[in-house]
């Protein structure tokens, strides 16, 4: 997870690179952070050609150890030389003795006008490597997502062009589409967390007044909102679980999970605490309140999961989050907070008999 996902074309098979000692030493400390060139994600610029594109380097210091080092890489198939420097960096005398000695040569120098990037990228065959945004695990995953970035939005949506040709291409054992596409300007990240987490504790607080307002009771309030936040803590943590990416429509369908939760405990709340007050005691116990309650909720919910399956199959990506979060709340709602607050109600309620 988080590193990246190589995709070539051409890549020089059974190849070998001569390239200056100084311009070894110079790729070999050649790194960033990821940032500023998204292609090395932190890896040295030999490590892409070496480690990555599975391509040996040699550095060039004088035409035997040279020769040396490439014939044992030619007992191994390495039939190809590419010379990576111009005639005054590695001449055409070196070329004719490799030739002489059987390998295959081409030239490849660093022009002057050329990143540094750019030139590793052409030598490998490298096109794109956007990052792998989930953990495998060792196992099948059916949300997989690759993520990247641009200095640009042009350059941007030339990149997902890029990567979308090249993934179905053919060569991969399952067809690549793209589900949906958004624009974020990075500077606004923290902000939009920092204002999901104050608007998240307002909408606590108001649901807890509006609750207490309606009952005139702490203890079923307190019960209420505990209640929501358990099963929020539920759905988070089986997110993350089955390592599916909350966006935001996914967070979207938690609210709307949670809010059809607090719908299901009014309703019970008032199939029990409410009918008391109306003397309807005497008809039913506080046993068979609670599964009227259920009946009706049950109901609600087989109504919301069957609402969400046509979008989950057939929607887009941003709403497939949405209906996959709001089943999947609907579901740990009925199977475990709504089971729960029960007996929470039901206790509350033999205490005052």
């Amino acid at each position: 997870m988080g590193r990246p996902v190589d995709i070539f074309i051409d890549r020089p098979e059974n190849t070998s690179i001569l390239m200056p000692e100084g311009l070894y030493l110079l790729l070999q400390n050649f790194s960033s952070s990821g940032t500023t060139e998204d292609t090395l994600y932190g890896d040295s610029l030999l490590s892409v050609i070496e480690n990555r594109s599975r391509i040996p380097v040699v550095p060039f210091t004088d035409v035997n150890s040279s020769l040396s080092q490439l014939s044992k890489l030619k007992a191994e198939g390495f039939n190809n030389v590419v010379l990576a420097g111009d005639e005054s960096q590695i001449s055409e005398d070196v070329r004719n003795v490799l030739q002489e000695s059987g390998f295959k040569t081409s030239r490849k120098p660093l022009a002057s006008n050329e990143s540094h990037v750019g030139w590793v990228m052409a030598l490998a065959g490298l096109k794109n490597s956007p990052r792998l945004n989930f953990d495998t695990r060792g196992e099948c995953v059916y949300t997989a997502m690759i993520t990247g970035g641009a200095v640009t939005i042009e350059e941007a949506k030339m990149r997902i062009k890029e990567t979308q040709v090249l993934l179905t291409s053919g060569n991969l054992p399952a067809k690549a589409t793209i589900e949906s596409k958004s624009t974020t300007p990075p500077a606004l990240g923290m902000k939009f967390l920092s204002y999901s987490f104050y608007i998240g504790i307002i909408a606590l607080i108001t649901v807890a007044l509006i609750i207490y307002l309606r009952y005139r009771r702490m203890d079923v309030s307190l019960s209420i909102i505990a209640t929501d936040i358990s099963e929020v803590v539920i759905v988070l943590a089986f997110a993350a679980l089955i390592n599916w990416n909350l966006d935001l429509p996914s967070v979207a369908g938690i609210l709307a999970a949670v809010g059809t939760g607090v719908n299901d405990q009014i309703v019970m709340t008032d199939e029990t605490l409410v009918d008391r007050r109306k003397d309807r005691k005497q008809f039913f116990n506080v046993s068979e309140q609670i599964k009227r309650a259920f009946f009706i909720i049950f109901t609600a919910a087989a109504t919301i999961i069957a609402a969400m399956i046509p979008i989950l199959s057939i929607g887009a990506g941003m709403l497939k989050g949405f209906a996959f979060t709001t089943i999947m709340g609907v579901l740990i709602g009925v199977l475990i907070t709504r089971p729960g607050y029960a007996v929470v109600i039901r206790e509350i309620l033999k205490q005052e008999e």
